[in-house]
């Protein structure tokens, strides 16, 4: 659904989100992060949740050895 004016990089984002809330059936497994034992040094840890969704591609970090690789339509809640 194009909204009238939007730049680029804004329409971009409408398109995306707009198809996740119109075929809510694109969304798939939620994944729930561990607690790390320590922080790795030099990081920041904030204090409120955080859920990120994959809408295109892969998703992967490095800061566990134990780590999944995300795809399209799924999600990560970090507590």
């Amino acid at each position: 659904m194009k909204a009238p004016g939007l730049p680029a990089d804004q329409q971009f984002f409408a398109d995306l989100f707009s198809g996740l809330v119109l075929n809510p059936q694109l969304l798939g497994r939620v994944w729930f992060a561990s607690q790390p034992a320590s922080l790795p040094v030099g990081s920041l840890c904030i204090d409120f949740p955080r859920l990120d969704i994959v809408l295109r591609g892969e998703y992967g970090n490095l800061l566990e050895a134990k780590q999944q690789r995300l795809v399209e339509g799924e999600m990560l809640f970090i507590p």
